[in-house]
């Protein structure tokens, strides 16, 4: 597997912007990312931070999707991976050959990998990982996510936790 972590692939989120993000340039991301990228589409899979919040989910996939493409880096499709098909991961991640590990919430997110049981499934992936701010800290072994104080649709789940992937 080729793991990238970022904070976000497309710049500082707070920044005005196009409503199709440009993935960055700098620090030689897009080069790299090119430098591993097949030379044929492949199909993506998109592992939400809120496993509940479809319509974001989809938007998500639908900016990214476009994203992608006008960086010349080819996806077939780029699926969002929630609650609606979450015990098809064992199908679904096999069949891509890259991951996006969304941002969002951190413990929100920590929570459905676990649930998923990601790092049993990463064990033979060989594909491309992009962890975007919530899943490039949940891409690690512990993750300590201090003073996290915004409300959660998910309250109650711990501060510090082990991560899933």
């Amino acid at each position: 597997m080729t793991l990238f972590l970022t904070s976000s692939p497309s710049g500082c989120p707070f920044e005005p912007g196009p409503a199709i993000p440009v993935l960055d340039r700098r620090n030689h991301f897009l080069e790299n990312l090119r430098a591993v990228w097949p030379d044929h589409p492949v199909r993506g899979l998109a592992i939400a931070a809120d496993p509940h919040a479809y319509a974001q989910n989809d938007e998500m996939c639908r900016v990214f999707l476009q994203s992608f493409a006008d960086a010349h880096l080819p996806l077939t499709e780029l699926v969002p991976c929630d609650a609606r098909n979450q015990e098809e991961i064992g199908t679904l991640l096999p069949r891509s050959g890259f991951v996006m590990l969304c941002g969002g919430h951190v413990p929100t997110q920590n929570h459905f990998f676990a649930q998923l049981g990601l790092p049993g499934l990463f064990h033979n992936y060989h594909g491309i990982v992009l962890g975007v701010s919530a899943g490039s800290m949940n891409a690690a072994r512990l993750v300590y996510c201090l003073l996290y104080t915004s409300p959660s649709p998910r309250d109650g789940l711990l501060s510090r936790m082990p991560s899933s992937a």
